[in-house]
Order: structure tokens, then C-alpha cells, then sequence
């Protein structure tokens, strides 16, 4: 008994049931690869949405340290923070908190356009009390499918952390702007 396949029956005929099943795979095709698209995307969409997130831990983290420590941390390549290498909102470019800011979003390493800080304590800076890092960073879509769902939303961060060294230029606590649309938490409000 000699068995052939389908498609070596319909490549060679043009009857009605051949052009049949080639049209049903068409339709499976333009169902199915919609849904794998979205996929995709989502994948793609929420990897990089997690990567920022963790670049944000991380600098939040990192800031923190630097501020229970030292309020003057060092810009990076022997520079001076100012506003040419340093994005800030509704802060003034200069002192401790300025300079906290500034670390802390170098050391997040995303968009300063795009990121918030708020460095926040029970005045006056006192060795032993926390002090609190807030972040925020405008999430949004990188393939532009997710677009409504991601853009206009931030990912926030926050640590406390004790002050292991005393400041006598670090007067009150010092915030960004927040994002559009956003606010800060009860933990990083200076009201």
C-alpha cells in the first residue's frame, strides 16, 4: 500500500479540497500570530520596565549608603555637580541635598529627565536617626504596544537608613518635584 501525504496530493492538483486547506492554514496563521506579537511585545515591554526597576533599587540603594555616610559625595571624573551634568527639579543647584540628588540619580544610571529623588529626615541631621531615599522614574513602553497601559505611570523606590555621620551643612531635607501625575508617599514627604 502506497501512502502519500497531503501536500504531495495537492501540489500537483488544483481540486477544491487542496485550496480548502491551504486557506485554513492561512486562517490559523492570521489568528495565531497576533497572539504570538502580543507576547512578544509584553515580554519585551515588561523586561525592560523590570530592568529599570532594578536599576532604580540599586541607585536608591546605593544613594542611601552614600548619604548615611558622607552629605558630600563626589561627582564622578573629578567634576562639580551643576546643572550641565546633573538634572534637577525644583531644587536649587547647590549644597548637600543638591549634591545628594545628583549621586543618587548618577548612580541609578537612567534618564535624569526622567527621575525623581527625595532625600528626607527629622530635622536637624543627627547621627542615629533614619533618614529616607525616594525615587521615582517614569515607566514606559519600549515597543509602543503597551504603550497606554505603561506610559504616564512611574516605578518608585524608597530605603531608610541610619546617619552614621554628622553634617553641619545639611539643614532640612531636600525633594525633587514629583513625576506628572504622581506624588510622593507619606514616608518622603517633608509635610
Amino acid at each position: 500500500m502506497v501512502t502519500r501525504s497531503v501536500s504531495r496530493v495537492c501540489a500537483g492538483s488544483r481540486s477544491r479540497r487542496c485550496r480548502g486547506e491551504r486557506g485554513q492554514a492561512l486562517v490559523e496563521t492570521a489568528i495565531v500570530l497576533p497572539l504570538l506579537l502580543i507576547l512578544v511585545f509584553g515580554m519585551i515591554d515588561f523586561a525592560s520596565v523590570y530592568s529599570d526597576f532594578q536599576s532604580l533599587r540599586q541607585g536608591t540603594r546605593e544613594g542611601a549608603r552614600q548619604t548615611s555616610v558622607s552629605t558630600t559625595p563626589g561627582p564622578p571624573a573629578a567634576k562639580s555637580w551643576d546643572s550641565t551634568n546633573c538634572q534637577t527639579f525644583g531644587i536649587t543647584t547647590s549644597g548637600d541635598g543638591y549634591d545628594l540628588i545628583c549621586y543618587t540619580k548618577n548612580r541609578i544610571g537612567l534618564s535624569e529627565s526622567k527621575t525623581r529623588v527625595s532625600v528626607y529626615f527629622a530635622a536637624p541631621w543627627t547621627p542615629g536617626q533614619g533618614v529616607t531615599i525616594c525615587t521615582q522614574y517614569a515607566a514606559g513602553s519600549l515597543t509602543g504596544v503597551f504603550g497606554s497601559l505603561l506610559n504616564g505611570h512611574a516605578i518608585q523606590s524608597h530605603l531608610e537608613i541610619r546617619i552614621e555621620q554628622p553634617s553641619g551643612t545639611f539643614t532640612g531635607p531636600v525633594q525633587e518635584t514629583p513625576l506628572p501625575g504622581t506624588s510622593w508617599p507619606a514616608s518622603c514627604s517633608q509635610t
